[in-house]
């Protein structure tokens, strides 16, 4: 009882925030023990409280757990980002260095076929003549 309360004062706080030994336990319950508690130790912490603080705890509890799962999805999900920017990347770079593969084959394939048309016309030429 704090200095000047009356005992009636000190019920009143009791009642309203449950008794000591309740608080004292919840307060030793860190936030990461609380998460990372089984249910089942928990539930047998829990046992012997009142129903409003049980569902308090569970409450916090649950919402610790989401924001862990939060946390992680959001990881997840930057991962997935930053790996389909790469893979698009790759893909860009493919697609260059295939472009660039292709106009070395059509100036290939126009060489030739100049080659081919000078041949050709070498070869009319020959014919035309009365060499053979």
């Amino acid at each position: 009882m704090v200095r000047g309360e009356t005992s009636e004062q000190n019920k009143a706080k009791k009642s309203k925030h449950g008794s000591s030994s309740y608080l004292s336990l919840i307060a030793k319950l860190s936030d990461e023990k609380l998460e990372t508690m089984s249910i089942q130790a928990l539930n047998r912490r829990l046992r012997k409280l009142p129903q409003g603080l049980v569902q308090k705890v569970r409450k916090r509890r649950r919402i610790l757990k989401n924001r862990k799962y939060a946390l992680k999805c959001r990881k997840k999900n930057s991962s997935k980002e930053k790996d389909i920017i790469q893979e698009n990347k790759d893909l860009q770079l493919e697609i260059s260095k295939v472009k660039g593969e292709l106009k070395k084959v059509i100036s290939e394939k126009k060489d030739y076929e100049q080659k081919c048309a000078t041949l050709t016309s070498k070869l009319r030429w020959i014919q035309s003549s009365d060499f053979v």
